[in-house]
């Protein structure tokens, strides 16, 4: 089995997808610049998605990198994945951001803008 490196937040820059924004470090989702409530394992599961932006993410990588190794079951994810979506206003019937690799992951389908973070020193 591979195992995915944590990524620490700090190491992220900014995504930005449509209006939207992400701000991993300050753990910040905004849309036209007024903050999206998202619950913490919905903002990693995003995350996890961005940073593979285009790639299909297996369901065990999301389970692995979203809760640790603990045993969860996908129904926790799919709950997750809809819960998000309608954070984003997506539809997994029409995806603009997360499409269902059917029952192999999902994919972030949106054309994202990463910024680099701003090096210290």
């Amino acid at each position: 089995m591979k195992t995915v490196p944590r990524i620490e937040p700090e190491n992220d820059g900014t995504y930005q997808f449509d209006n939207i924004l992400v701000e991993p470090a300050a753990h910040r989702l905004e849309r036209d610049g007024r903050p999206l409530p998202v619950e913490p394992k919905a903002y990693m599961l995003l995350l996890t998605l961005l940073r593979h932006a285009g790639e299909m993410v297996s369901k065990d990588v999301l389970l692995d990198s979203v809760w640790g190794h603990r045993h969860v079951t996908t129904g926790v994810l799919n709950r997750v994945v809809s819960q998000l979506r309608r954070t984003l206003g997506d539809s997994s019937a029409q995806p603009r951001y997360i499409a269902t690799v059917h029952s192999l992951g999902y994919r972030f389908i949106c054309e994202v803008q990463c910024t680099p973070p701003a090096m210290e020193g």
